[in-house]
């Protein structure tokens, strides 16, 4: 599975996954020309913007250690650029990385970060 299928894959299991734990899917995929997040949801009274980082095998580490400064920088970035398109204020947001090692032949495993950054 090529790493676009893979990191999609991943993206809709943790969908599932956060549902299931009872948050609310607000948006899959926001994209702007400076920066991508991956899940925009809701949690309670709180947004939560989501980074979800999937493995399929142990080659290339820990999927949080794929969440660099850069990579947080932008995030922040374009989370900034929703709340003001979307006129949101004085509203709590909290940033989350999910890990999702999809290892061959085992159930997905997830890994929940809340307040990665």
């Amino acid at each position: 599975m090529n790493k676009f299928y893979l990191g999609r894959l991943g993206e809709l299991l943790t969908i599932q996954y956060l549902k299931a734990k009872g948050y609310k899917l607000l948006i899959h995929s926001y994209k702007r020309a400076h920066g991508e997040i991956d899940l925009i949801m809701q949690d309670k009274d709180v947004l939560v913007f989501i980074e979800v980082k999937t493995r399929s095998s142990k080659y290339f580490g820990e999927p949080i250690e794929s969440v660099t400064m850069h990579k947080i920088q932008k995030i922040r970035f374009t989370a900034k650029q929703f709340l003001i398109e979307k006129d949101i204020h004085n509203k709590e947001v909290r940033f989350d990385v999910v890990e999702v090692k999809l290892y061959q032949g085992k159930n997905a495993k997830f890994r929940h970060i809340r307040n990665a950054f």
